[in-house]
């Protein structure tokens, strides 16, 4: 076969060689551009401040948290109390204080000698019977219609005692056929005076100053059984039952101060703050969208100190929660619109194609290479909280 005279010309291998040659370098070259640059661009996303005031209910009755309707779990924590208190009485009554006295004559019925012993019991005998003692012995003669004198106190004092000559007419025991007995004057002396005593009014508010007494104490126990992150509004605390209740005196007794000794158990409602303020953050995530994130560590719960209770037990109060939200803006987006791009048209257009606040910063390397890499892994994308 004849050879091709062409080919073996030196001047035509020659430029074959110097095109594979710089071929190859354009090849190297290409791959470089490709593969050598890097980029950084620092982005500051757009932020707004996110609010939400919540009603929150707290239902003994409820067994998870609901959101959409802001109910969560409550619980009733009890403690047993006890107390005592001393109030001043402000009744009084009449107390007799001295006992009647006076001289009664006793008269012998038989012919022989009677002695009328001290101690010895008189009485009148008409109406209402009052009782004499006497206090020294008298003997009478033994002769019919002889008589004695003898001094008697009435039994019980007060102004009963005090008896108009002539009632006291009748001895007791076996003398009363040995004798007869008169008072020829008044009996005297029985007096009463006016002293404190407890009225029913007293035990009332005995009982209403204890109970507020350990309503407070029991409140404090309550608060102490709580687990952490719980509170107990102080309206929803209730006295469930009267273990005990003890006076030392009646209503109408005689008494200058009156002594209760109360025991109680009580009740109140414990919430679980954490679980209200995740309905919090639940209202905070319904306003972020597709579009924007909530910043890690920005977000505040406030409960409001002001609690209602009704009739089932249910506390109601709301909460107040804030949070920094952030556009969301993915960084493989952004690497995306930017990958062999002209750097210098970069921030303007990453700036109109974003919500951000200011231009990004885009830096090349090596500097004078003008376009963002081809790789999108060659690209580092920083984000920059506002303000910094």
């Amino acid at each position: 076969m004849p050879r091709i005279k062409i080919l073996e010309s030196p001047r035509l291998r020659l430029a074959a060689g110097a095109f594979i040659f710089f071929s190859i370098i354009a090849v190297i070259t290409v791959m470089l551009a490709l593969t050598l640059p890097g980029a950084q661009i620092i982005i500051t996303p757009q932020t707004q401040t996110l609010t939400a005031s919540v009603a929150i209910v707290a239902d003994p009755a409820q067994t998870e948290i609901d959101p959409t309707n802001g109910a969560i779990p409550a619980r009733s924590v009890t403690a047993i109390i006890s107390g005592a208190i001393e109030v001043a009485t402000t009744g009084s009554v009449d107390k007799a204080t001295q006992k009647s006295g006076g001289e009664v004559t006793f008269t012998n019925l038989t012919n022989l000698e009677v002695r009328i012993p001290a101690g010895a019991a008189v009485r009148t005998t008409g109406g209402t019977p009052v009782r004499f003692i006497t206090q020294t012995e008298v003997s009478l003669a033994a002769k019919k219609g002889s008589t004695g004198v003898a001094f008697v106190l009435a039994e019980e004092p007060g102004p009963l005692g005090n008896v108009s000559a002539g009632l006291i007419n009748g001895i007791e025991g076996p003398l009363a056929v040995q004798a007869a007995v008169t008072n020829e004057s008044a009996t005297s002396g029985g007096e009463v005076k006016q002293v404190a005593s407890v009225t029913e009014a007293d035990r009332q508010r005995a009982v209403e100053t204890l109970t507020a007494n350990l309503r407070q104490q029991g409140y404090a126990e309550l608060l102490s059984h709580l687990n952490e992150g719980e509170f107990a509004p102080l309206d929803s605390l209730s006295i469930t039952r009267v273990l005990d209740k003890s006076y030392d005196h009646f209503a109408g007794e005689e008494a200058e101060r009156l002594k209760l000794e109360l025991r109680l158990e009580v009740s109140a409602t414990a919430v679980d703050e954490g679980q209200a303020f995740a309905v919090g953050q639940a209202a905070l995530d319904s306003q972020l969208g597709e579009t924007l994130a909530l910043l890690p560590d920005t977000t505040t719960f406030t409960r409001e100190p002001t609690a209602t209770i009704d009739d089932e037990g249910r506390v109601r109060f709301n909460i107040a929660a804030e949070g920094q939200a952030r556009a969301a803006i993915s960084p493989d987006e952004v690497r995306g619109a930017a990958r062999w791009q002209l750097a210098e048209q970069m921030p303007n257009a990453l700036f109109a194609q974003f919500p951000l606040v200011t231009q990004p910063e885009v830096t090349v390397w090596p500097g004078w290479f003008p376009r963002l890499p081809w790789l999108a892994w060659r690209i580092e994308v920083v984000v920059r909280a506002e303000g910094k």
